[in-house]
């Protein structure tokens, strides 16, 4: 609500506002409709995991990982032909196969379709498909500004644990415009808590870590499902979406 404030505030109508997400259920048990201002738009791109959904099929990704029948993800039509500019809006947390998930993979697989094909465990292509979509154009060009709620931090079982021992309260706030920075000082963050916590790296590549279990995976921080790939981030920056190195990130820090 108060970005959709500040974006009134210099001038855009409700009407020319539009929220959207990859899925239409998620949409309604955020109860979206309930806590947004009137007249704002607010779109589910697909039903679930239903075939269809609102993609346009002249914009695509085509690429082979696991010898899939239909190699392709389409890019969702409210990216191709609605908006003008996409403010991303990302949580801090891990995941279970691209390492983080950010704003890199919030764009990306938050606006083509056809993407859990990129896992087919324990192996994931996360990385180079999450860097490669974000520079389909014009998702490219309209993602302008990236704020991601990291007030609370998942640092095991991303994306979907509930189990609160693995969600750390951290209390902050990050924004820009590079969503490849906004990514590196996520992956720096998960990776130190991890650490205090006695987990294993993000980085790490043992096959004892792994298990088919989903229940085991949940509750033990030392298992996972995927041999992760948190070097998408990186691999995104040399594919000129921004800078990965944190030394030569313009990293600021504001105190409430």
């Amino acid at each position: 609500r108060e970005i959709i404030s500040a974006v009134q505030s210099v001038g855009v109508p409700a009407r020319n506002i539009v929220v959207y997400d990859r899925y239409s259920y998620e949409i309604d048990i955020g109860s979206y409709q309930a806590l947004l201002p009137p007249g704002i738009r607010i779109l589910g791109i697909q039903e679930a995991f239903a075939a269809g959904g609102e993609y346009e099929p002249n914009v695509y990704c085509d690429a082979n990982f696991f010898g899939e029948w239909e190699t392709r993800s389409y890019m969702a039509n409210i990216v191709t032909h609605d908006v003008t500019k996409i403010i991303n809006v990302p949580t801090m947390k891990d995941h279970s196969a691209s390492g983080v998930t950010g704003a890199l993979k919030n764009l990306a697989y938050g606006t083509f379709n056809n993407v859990a094909r990129t896992h087919r465990a324990p192996y994931t292509f996360t990385n180079p498909l999450i860097g490669l979509m974000c520079t389909v154009e014009p998702l490219r060009s309209k993602s302008v500004l990236n704020i991601m709620d990291g007030m609370r931090q998942v640092w095991h079982g991303g994306p979907l644990t509930q189990v609160q021992d693995f969600i750390d309260q951290s209390g902050i706030l990050l924004v820009s415009t590079d969503p490849v920075a906004m990514d590196t000082v996520e992956l720096e963050a998960i990776e130190k808590k991890r650490q205090d916590k006695g987990a294993p790296s993000l980085w790490q590549q043992d096959p004892k870590s792994i298990t088919s279990n989903s229940e085991e995976f949940y509750h033990d921080a030392s298992k996972n499902l995927f041999f992760r790939q948190p070097g998408h981030v990186a691999a995104a920056g040399k594919l000129g979406l921004g800078v990965a190195d944190l030394k030569q990130i313009d990293h600021r820090r504001l105190a409430a």
